[in-house]
């Protein structure tokens, strides 16, 4: 059972996800997809490449569900490496560019005391 093609189409939550478990369990289903949207807190594109757990659609954390999952069905999560949407590509160029920022200070630094 995949829950994005089937039904939420990019939005779980907590709350739509444990019904859904039951009836694909029910339903003789022997996978559990939880699709693309758990990462993001509004839109689910807008959000690619960042991969961590919305704790406003998981409040008490992905774990939870998957762990309910894994009571009746084997559990997948949607990722994909190869994908990283606009937003999330600025993320990492600003993360980046600050780490090498910070190198670089650091570096001035040394060679500063060195010369002192």
């Amino acid at each position: 059972f995949n829950d994005y093609m089937n039904c939420l189409f990019a939005d779980p939550t907590t709350e739509k996800e444990l019904p859904l478990i039951d009836e694909a369990a029910r339903a003789g289903c022997e996978y559990f997809c939880i699709d693309a949207g758990w990462y993001a807190k509004g839109f689910w594109w807008d959000a690619v490449g960042e991969w961590i757990e919305s704790r406003e659609r998981f409040p008490k954390g992905i774990r939870e569900v998957t762990d309910y999952i894994r009571g009746f069905l084997d559990c997948t999560i949607y990722f994909n490496d190869k994908e990283v949407a606009e937003p999330a590509k600025y993320a990492v160029v600003l993360i980046s560019s600050l780490a090498l920022m910070g190198i670089y200070i650091a570096l001035n630094v040394i060679k500063n005391r060195k010369s002192a």
